[in-house]
């Protein structure tokens, strides 16, 4: 996807510059990601630039350096995503162009890298309060960190899918009292991951629709086909509510013995259960965690090195960036979970390779003519850490003293342009 924000329309030398060559850019960088963009344009329909400067070869190195195994997912601020800080900061150092960061090629900052399961994250479970008090069976469970660290003792209720939509005419915790209760909520919803609800059945949504009612705490259980989930995938909060835990379902099905059958993809996506509301034990929940917090480095040079603190004003910059981190072993927003290396070729391995082809091709132009980017203009080139993880690199470059709106000309911003789809082309957004 390649994205553009610009208060102005670029003209002149630096439009002629720029877009063609991004354009012959994403086109190399689809070609080497896996899809064959359309061969009924040639380069030279493009634009008229020397072939030398933008160069295939060097893509596809750039593609299957950051992409390949042992790169290892690049995922920020571990060993992985530093691999490849290391890998941009040795292009960059020998290519002649100039660090933004006031003469430096990086941009240090910290950010929220989810949450560490602590020792103490456990639930009790017995059929009533006294067995779970003379004799409870111990459960692992991995916290939810919407609330802090807490604890949380009461009967265990079913609630269904703890589903709550009432605008769409179905609404499970309307019919049922969770007051004081710990609640347990089967995985997804009816119709399941892309149901008709599909907007209801987070973890979030279900915990928020709970912690309204006065759910003493939540327990939400694993379907066994589904990715298993993880801490670090949950960001932790300092507010107080009720805790919320996941369990395997495994226990839960060999003590209750309807539960199984109720976690079927053959529930009817409007019925409401028959065991909705229903006891099923008494449990005591401890959820334990801490936060962690990870070193982000931002990546950024420019063709003049125009920055300096208190001195930029007047400068116009015209901003190519994008992210370079990706999932790593995929303990995060990974569709498929856990355990393998996430290369990430397209997202965003491409839009790396992009910027850095682009940024080397104009130092040699502009080295040749410097009038191709008169005063007060300079680009600048921007490789953002921690996107994956929420935006975290870019939040911190803009509301640092290295940033300023007044400067900036336009953007663009390139992810995931390593596929053009048949019939879909090459999107761009915020350029209306």
């Amino acid at each position: 996807m390649f994205k553009m924000k610009s208060g102005k329309i670029l003209n002149g030398p630096l439009l002629f510059l720029l877009g063609p060559a991004l354009i012959l850019c994403m086109v190399f960088v689809a070609w080497r990601v896996g899809q064959q963009p359309d061969d009924s344009h040639s380069a030279e329909d493009f634009f008229s630039l020397p072939s030398d400067n933008i160069s295939r070869v060097d893509l596809e190195y750039y593609v299957h350096v950051l992409s390949g195994a042992q790169m290892g997912g690049r995922e920020s601020g571990r060993d992985s995503g530093q691999q490849a800080t290391r890998f941009l900061l040795a292009q960059y150092k020998s290519s002649g162009l100039k660090g933004f960061f006031n003469g430096a090629f990086e941009q240090k900052f910290s950010f929220p890298a989810g949450i560490k399961q602590g020792q103490d994250s456990h639930a009790w479970y017995g059929t009533d309060v006294a067995s779970l008090a003379s004799e409870p069976a111990k459960i692992d469970v991995i916290p939810v960190g919407f609330a802090a660290p807490s604890f949380g003792e009461g009967p265990l209720v079913f609630g269904g899918y703890c589903v709550s939509a009432p605008a769409r005419g179905f609404d499970e915790l309307a019919r049922i009292n969770v007051y004081g209760k710990i609640v347990l909520c089967l995985r997804y919803g009816p119709g399941g991951k892309k149901g008709e609800f599909e907007d209801a059945i987070s973890f979030r949504s279900k915990y928020e629709a709970l912690k309204r009612r006065g759910a003493a705490g939540v327990i939400f259980l694993r379907r066994p086909d589904t990715p298993p989930v993880q801490a670090a995938m949950f960001s932790g909060s300092s507010e107080v509510g009720p805790p919320s835990v996941i369990a395997e379902p495994d226990f839960f099905y060999d003590n209750v013995e309807w539960l199984a059958d109720e976690d079927s993809d053959d529930t009817d996506a409007r019925a409401y259960s028959a065991h909705l509301g229903e006891q099923i034990g008494w449990i005591r929940i401890h959820m334990d965690y801490e936060t962690e917090q990870l070193e982000g480095i931002n990546i950024g040079a420019s063709l003049k090195g125009t920055f300096k603190p208190g001195q930029s004003d007047g400068k116009k910059w015209i901003v190519v960036g994008a992210h370079y981190d990706h999932l790593g072993l995929g303990e995060f927003g990974s569709l498929d979970g856990p355990g393998e290396i996430h290369n990430g070729a397209d997202d965003n391995a491409s839009g790396t390779a992009a910027v850095l082809e682009v940024a080397h091709s104009l130092k040699k132009l502009y080295a040749a003519n410097p009038g191709l980017i008169p005063d007060p203009y300079d680009v600048v080139f921007l490789h953002f850490d921690a996107e994956e993880r929420g935006l975290f690199g870019s939040e911190h470059l803009v509301s640092s003293e290295y940033f300023s709106g007044s400067n900036v000309v336009a953007m663009l911003n390139l992810d995931m342009v390593g596929m053009l789809r048949e019939g879909k082309g090459l999107q761009m957004q915020g350029a209306q």
